[in-house]
């Protein structure tokens, strides 16, 4: 987990401790291109030209069909998107059962391969200690263990943090979703 931001509400905590006292959600997304290069249908190897200049080969999954349908010169299209929340909360207040879920669906074997992945994970974090100096946050998992640190990047999160004491809860909320297809343009 890399902490790269940290900004919370100008509430404080003189309100309702028992209750969040701020937080924020970024989203970001990102779509890439390519062409099928080459592919070696019994291997599950395929290499894709990206429309940056880059070349990538990988092996496809064993779940994913229609292989053997793809053809260089073929379009590929991936999305990726990533939101990542953070929630503050002041010691008293209860906070989320840490899970992770994920889940994955695939073309079957008469159609041009195509899937989606999916992922969701929540981790509550207790605040051992800020550093507005060296503007970052060190944090442990409730039950004890390893004290991590990171740096706290945006400038709305170094105004945040001298709000934020040891005892307070921080809660991440991470949501990734991955889409990627194989298309025939006519010709």
């Amino acid at each position: 987990m890399v902490l790269s931001l940290l900004a919370f509400a100008p509430s404080g905590f003189a309100q309702d401790p028992s209750q969040p006292v701020g937080g924020l959600s970024m989203t970001s997304a990102q779509s890439v291109d390519g062409r099928i290069t080459s592919v070696d249908a019994n291997a599950r190897l395929v290499t894709v030209a990206m429309s940056d200049g880059r070349t990538v080969s990988g092996k496809v999954s064993e779940s994913v069909g229609g292989l053997d349908l793809v053809k260089p010169g073929d379009r590929v299209h991936a999305v990726f998107e990533e939101t990542v929340s953070f929630v503050l909360s002041g010691p008293n207040t209860a906070t989320p059962t840490n899970r992770a879920v994920a889940g994955m669906a695939a073309s079957g074997p008469d159609r041009m391969p195509a899937g989606v992945v999916g992922s969701k994970s929540v981790s509550s974090w207790l605040v051992v200690a800020t550093s507005v100096a060296d503007n970052t946050i060190s944090l442990v998992e409730p039950a004890g263990g390893q004290v991590h640190t990171f740096t706290v990047r945006t400038p709305e999160g170094r105004a945040a943090l001298p709000r934020v004491m040891p005892g307070d809860k921080l809660t991440v909320v991470h949501i990734e979703f991955v889409f990627a297809g194989v298309m025939r343009e006519d010709r």
